[in-house]
């Protein structure tokens, strides 16, 4: 989902991971005065951060 107003930008969503993992997201860039498509630019990047497998999923929690 993504979103813009004057001034403010943003983009929610999940991503789906192998093994069945998901990683959810959600980035706001408000108050910006630069380009808007500089600043969609920078959210593009860091969701596709988000969606490398660069970035450690912690293991779930066990029962104990």
């Amino acid at each position: 989902k993504t979103g813009t107003i004057n001034g403010v930008n943003a983009l929610s969503g999940i991503v789906a991971m192998p093994g069945g993992r998901f990683r959810y997201l959600s980035i706001i860039v408000n108050h910006h005065t630069g380009d808007g498509d500089e600043a969609l630019k920078i959210i593009d990047e860091i969701a596709q951060a988000v969606a490398s497998q660069s970035i450690p999923t912690p293991s779930p929690r066990s029962g104990s």
